[in-house]
């Protein structure tokens, strides 16, 4: 069973970091970008509809997958410490997506195409900085999670 959950686990957290970190890769030549392309591209081009549709469940499912193999491994230190680490910081950075990312998304709802908002900077700053705090979150959540996993199958004695 431990084994299967934390199978499960490492794909969900793996998944969502990768979803993540897209973002990261992407926003350099975003933030070059005229405004209208820029909202052309991800407010209505649909660009990340799927990020909101099939990512949502993969970041809930990694945070509900590492939440409950914490309890799992609750006997199992430091993997206990260190897969709770992990449920931490995918539950933060799904906070962080409610607290910074959600505003912006209901912001960019009310936009009209063709239109150039006159908070757009702002908006799409805090869009764009917001979802590269949660990679950064997501990468240290994975990180930590593989090394629960690695501290128990490391020698004990290295010569």
């Amino acid at each position: 069973m431990l084994f299967v959950w934390r199978f499960i686990t490492i794909v969900l957290v793996a998944l969502s970091m990768a979803s993540s970190f897209c973002h990261v890769m992407e926003m350099p030549p975003r933030l070059r970008w005229e405004p209208s392309l820029w909202m052309a591209a991800t407010t209505f081009g649909g660009l990340y509809h799927l990020f909101g549709r099939i990512g949502a469940v993969i970041d809930v499912g990694a945070a509900i997958a590492s939440a409950t193999l914490v309890v799992l491994v609750r006997a199992r230190r430091p993997a206990f410490q260190l897969t709770l680490v992990t449920a931490i910081l995918m539950a933060l950075g799904l906070a962080v997506w409610f607290a910074f990312v959600a505003p912006m998304n209901q912001i960019m709802a009310t936009w009209t195409p063709g239109v150039i908002p006159g908070d757009f900077t702002t908006v799409r700053d805090q869009w764009e900085r917001s979802h590269a705090v949660i990679a950064g979150i997501k990468v240290m959540g994975f990180a930590s999670l593989v090394l629960s996993i690695l501290v128990e199958t490391r020698p004990q004695a290295i010569a």
